[in-house]
């Protein structure tokens, strides 16, 4: 039942992404063309293989996992708790946004993770926008991140997207977009 219920919710944000132009490609600043699209179940080979490569691996406290077994793991959790999108180069998935839909929440969980040769184009930017659309279309107030405070690059491109530090100050922040 609970699986329906979900199955419902994601209906509802499948007919708002009509509205948003999804899929849609932006250019990044080197004027590589980026394909922005919902993941697809059939994209789960192309994701696990950008994770594989990922570097540096564990930068968010441990994540993505060192260990294959337990990356998959955690990527077959994000896929069926969280929203996702992808971005896509030359049929390569390059980066991955998403959001959490389990539990059901007006202040949903937000992940992204870049490959590193994407790093500094403006593709998080659109990515984090689109999520945004997207969350804003839901009803959502919030959307929040946690970001490892020695991660300097994260903290300011969350900033400059309008994210504001929120919760203590720990190894680990928060930091919060309002709607």
């Amino acid at each position: 039942m609970k699986h329906h219920h979900h199955m419902l919710r994601h209906e509802r944000i499948i007919t708002s992404l009509k509205k948003m132009y999804l899929p849609r490609t932006v250019k990044d600043r080197s004027g590589r063309k980026i394909l922005i699209k919902i993941y697809q179940p059939e994209d789960c080979a192309n994701l696990l293989l950008m994770y594989h490569v990922f570097e540096p691996k564990g930068i968010a406290m441990g994540v993505p996992p060192l260990d294959e077994e337990v990356r998959i793991k955690w990527i077959d959790s994000i896929l069926e708790s969280f929203f996702n999108i992808l971005a896509i180069h030359e049929e390569r998935v390059i980066g991955h946004a998403s959001f959490s839909l389990q539990p059901p929440s007006a202040s949903p969980e937000y992940s992204i993770f870049l490959h590193q040769d994407y790093r500094r184009q403006g593709i998080g930017t659109h990515l984090t926008r689109t999520i945004r659309r997207i969350c804003r279309e839901m009803g959502c107030d919030r959307l929040w991140v946690a970001v490892p405070c020695h991660n300097v690059q994260a903290i300011n491109f969350f900033k400059k997207l309008g994210f504001k530090f929120t919760g203590p100050i720990d190894s680990e922040r928060q930091m919060v977009y309002l709607f």
